[in-house]
């Protein structure tokens, strides 16, 4: 899976509203951009096979047209870039998730399948190395 960006702008104009009045309309025009932001971004996960990490930019600028009249463009955007998966090898695991206290001498080893990194199964939950998880990703 490539980058993928997704966007949402919209121009806010002042027409002569009250200060309240304006800060009111701003939060309507901005909640309306994030509800269409998300259902952009929910339709755009639901297609990917992979996970992502989704990065939003929220800017908010004046500007002024031709005329001199100032208004406000709100722009959203939505940076998704793929999780790199990472495997990990089992070594010589317990049947069960921790080491009981009485065998804190039997030393239990799990290797990284990643980095090649060898941890203790009592210590190291993840890789203390690269940080993959203990547990295959299936």
């Amino acid at each position: 899976m490539a980058e993928a960006r997704l966007g949402i702008r919209t121009v806010i104009y002042d027409r002569g509203l009250s200060s309240d009045e304006f800060q009111r309309y701003l939060g309507w025009e901005k909640d309306r951009a994030k509800h269409q932001m998300g259902e952009k971004i929910i339709e755009h996960l639901i297609d990917l096979k992979t996970p992502c990490v989704v990065r939003i930019n929220e800017q908010l600028q004046p500007n002024y047209n031709s005329m001199g009249e100032k208004h406000l463009i709100y722009s959203l955007i939505a940076d998704f870039n793929p999780v790199e998966m990472m495997h990990v090898r089992m070594m010589e695991l317990p049947p069960f998730e921790f080491v009981a206290p009485y065998l804190e001498k039997q030393t239990i080893e799990w290797q990284c399948d990643y980095c090649g990194q060898v941890n203790l199964v009592a210590e190291h939950l993840e890789c203390r190395k690269c940080g993959a998880p203990r547990k295959a990703m299936k």
